[in-house]
């Protein structure tokens, strides 16, 4: 993209270098993203790998999760990545 902006994969897998997930879990993050659509479901594997990313993220400021069916293990894991987020300013 022009303007130095990035594209959704580009800022993707920024957050994801240097990440210690597994492989699968990766993957699914990435199949959840580019088949959005008005259902989600995000399982623990999806919800642990964005946990990681946005644990140190600098760039994602909203992150809108409402339409899928998280469970208390990805809650859970979810919050823990959040807990050390400064940037994320709005979360559905």
């Amino acid at each position: 993209m022009s303007g130095g902006q990035k594209t959704v994969s580009e800022e993707v897998e920024g957050l994801l270098v240097q990440t210690q997930i597994e492989d699968e879990e990766v993957k699914d993050l990435i199949r959840a993203i580019a088949n959005n659509t008005s259902e989600p479901r995000a399982n623990d594997g999806g919800m642990r790998a964005l946990a990681v990313a946005v644990k140190d993220n600098t760039t994602v400021t909203r992150l809108d999760l409402s339409s899928n069916h998280i469970s208390p293990e990805g809650a859970t894991a979810l919050a823990q990545g959040l807990k050390h987020n400064a940037t994320i300013a709005r979360l559905k």
